[in-house]
Formats: C-alpha cells, sequence, structure tokens
C-alpha cells in the first residue's frame, strides 16, 4: 500500500489482481496508479528552493519474513513523465527502510523525487521589479522640501510593495514553518518606504511652515530704496524756448524703486538639514537591509 497517499491510487480490475510469478518465487506486480502524496517543502530561499517528495510504499499484513520488498536496481524511470514547467523533476534515488510494529519488522521503500524550482520567471516578474522599485525610494527624498509630489510618490511606491508583496503570497504555500526569505525582505523594503513617506510628511511640513513665516516677515521687516535719476530728453527747439530753469525741472525727476529685504528663514534651513539626514538614513537602512539579506541567502 502507499503509505502517504491522500487518495486511493490503485486502478483495481474488481477482486482480481494479475501479478507476474516467477519461477524463483518472484512475484511482480504492476499497478497503475494515479499518486497524490503530501511534500514537506522548504520555500525559504524561494524562488531557488528544490525539494525532496516522493510515495512510499509498504506492507501492512505480511511482515519481512513472508514478503521482502527490494528496491529496483534500475532506479526510478521517468522518461514517461511530462516536462513541467514550474519545477525540474529528477530521479533520487529509492531508500529501503523497516519499521517496527509490535516487535515484527515491515520493510518499506521510499520513492525520492527532487524537484527543483524554476526561477526565471519568477526573477523576471518579481525580484527585478521589487528591486528598481527598492532604488526609487530614494528619488522623492532628493527632490526640493517644496514639491508636494514627494509625498505622492513615496505613496505609489509604498502601495507597490503592497501589491508585490500580494503577488509573492500568492505562489507560496501558507505556513509559518518556513517564511521565505524574499517575503521578509519585501516586507522590510515596504517598513522602509513606509519611513520615507513620513519623513517626506515632516519635510513638507516644516518647509510649507517657514514658507508662512517668511511672507509674513517680508511685511514687517524694512524695505530698501535705490533713486535713480531719470533724465527727459527734449528737442532742440523746445530746450532752446524755455529757460534753463524751466528746463531743469522739467528734465529731471527722482524714481525710487523700492526692494523688499528678505532674511533667511531658520526653518527653511531646517527643512533642508532635515531632508539630509533623511536621506543618509535611507541609504545606510537600504544598504544594511539588501546586505543582510544576501548574506544570509548565501550562508543558508
Amino acid at each position: 500500500m502507499i503509505v502517504n497517499a491522500k487518495n486511493d491510487p490503485l486502478d483495481s480490475n474488481g477482486d482480481e489482481q494479475i501479478v507476474n510469478v516467477q519461477s524463483d518465487g518472484t512475484v511482480l506486480y504492476t499497478p497503475r496508479a494515479s499518486l497524490e502524496v503530501p511534500c514537506t517543502i522548504d520555500v525559504s530561499k524561494f524562488p531557488y528552493d528544490h525539494h525532496i517528495c516522493g510515495p512510499s510504499v509498504s506492507l501492512w499484513m505480511f511482515d519481512n519474513t513472508s514478503v521482502h520488498l527490494m528496491a529496483p536496481q534500475t532506479g526510478i524511470n521517468l522518461e514517461q513523465m511530462s516536462p513541467n514547467g514550474q519545477f525540474d523533476v529528477t530521479p533520487k534515488g529509492v531508500l529501503a527502510a523497516q519499521f517496527d510494529y509490535n516487535g515484527r519488522f515491515f520493510d518499506s521503500l521510499q520513492f525520492q523525487l527532487e524537484m527543483t524550482r524554476r526561477p526565471v520567471y519568477m526573477t523576471l516578474t518579481i525580484l527585478i521589479p521589487v528591486f528598481l522599485i527598492s532604488l526609487l525610494e530614494g528619488v522623492s527624498l532628493v527632490m526640493s522640501p517644496q514639491e508636494p509630489e514627494r509625498l505622492s510618490i513615496s505613496i505609489t511606491i509604498l502601495l507597490s510593495f503592497t501589491v508585490f508583496l500580494g503577488i509573492i503570497n500568492e505562489n507560496l504555500p501558507e505556513t509559518s514553518e518556513h517564511i521565505s526569505l524574499i517575503v521578509v525582505y519585501v516586507t522590510a523594503l515596504q517598513l522602509l518606504a513606509f519611513l520615507v513617506v513620513i519623513g517626506n510628511a515632516i519635510v513638507y511640513s516644516v518647509h510649507y511652515k517657514s514658507s508662512r513665516l517668511n511672507g509674513m516677515s517680508d511685511k514687517r521687516h524694512a524695505s530698501s530704496s535705490t533713486c535713480l535719476r531719470h533724465t527727459k530728453i527734449s528737442p532742440a527747439k523746445e530746450i532752446s524756448e524755455t529757460s534753463e530753469n524751466e528746463a531743469n525741472s522739467e528734465c529731471a525727476s527722482d524714481v525710487c524703486v523700492v526692494t523688499p529685504v528678505r532674511r533667511p528663514s531658520k526653518m527653511a534651513s531646517s527643512a533642508e538639514k532635515l531632508n539630509t539626514y533623511f536621506v543618509v538614513t535611507h541609504i545606510v537602512l537600504f544598504m544594511l537591509v539588501t546586505s543582510v539579506t544576501l548574506v544570509i541567502s548565501f550562508l543558508t
């Protein structure tokens, strides 16, 4: 029987079973079967993970003194298997084992298949876009503090990480035994994007308050005036007909240009310093998260 089968795989012909009995006592039983067996998988290295699964065959009615199960010398033949687009399946071998039940020993055969995930699709559709979006997190911080679009850009990046995290979870089993490293990495980038949104909101708020204070201070502060000598040129005939005093009074006038004095705001400089602090902090945290993820992926 199939020990770890989740269904009834054997295709039987009623009560009759066809077997091949040889002269040396060897009985060859080759039933058709559609197997559905559970497999414990480790997705910590998704999408570069590989697993070992397969059915386990054993006898419960006859111990090894009556029936002895032997592993086939040719191993597992997968020539008739259709290729799978998600996993690369290769035979690992057949493991013979025994288990004890009430002092009687029973033979068991474990057919092991190594399933290696094909990572090209996941790399092109998930890993590379996530890494590129993570690089765009710092773009909003590089923009001028007076640009309100920097806040909308950071919110868009935060939502993008949420979408990619949902796509990754759709391709992973719902288990807490093994957590995928890429899920932890995207979650860390999502938290970092949330901090970028908070930082942009703080910088823009400080800059907005400084702009209002500058507008109020322009009305209170003194203004400097510059007087220019403006000369009006008249034709020669008119100048000869008028007296010299009248010509001087008509041809000369003082024009004053008033220029407001703008003093640099302390809050404006504080917004720039705060923005620089957020940029440096973001770069350090991003490099730290990425480097730790790479080190863990290579060590495990």
